[in-house]
């Protein structure tokens, strides 16, 4: 299923690759680090990018148990919750339901 273009949907979650690449990746981004030495993100900035990654994961999380697990829904007359109710005999003799 593709998104709509246009629609800023959320970005796909981010695929790990080989040993090798992820290896390559960290001495990158470690190599990138000490030689540039980056400016602190404000904390506005990393609220909102927090938020919005945790509404990116939930969603993702929402769509996958749908995806594996569908909920079925019944569209015709349907039978009462309980179809048999239980008579029992009180005191005296007298009838009472569950």
């Amino acid at each position: 299923m593709s998104p709509l273009p246009g629609a800023d949907y959320l970005r796909p979650p981010v695929k790990c690759g080989t040993r090798e690449e992820v290896l390559a990746r960290m001495k990158e981004a470690i190599d990138k680090f000490m030689t540039n030495p980056q400016e602190p993100e404000s904390k506005d900035v990393r609220m909102e990018r927090n938020e919005q990654r945790r509404k990116e994961a939930a969603i993702w999380l929402i769509n996958q148990r749908a995806a594996t697990f569908p909920r079925y829904e019944i569209t015709g007359p349907r039978l009462p919750a309980r179809a048999h109710v239980r008579v029992w005999h009180g005191r005296f003799g007298h009838a009472r339901d569950e």
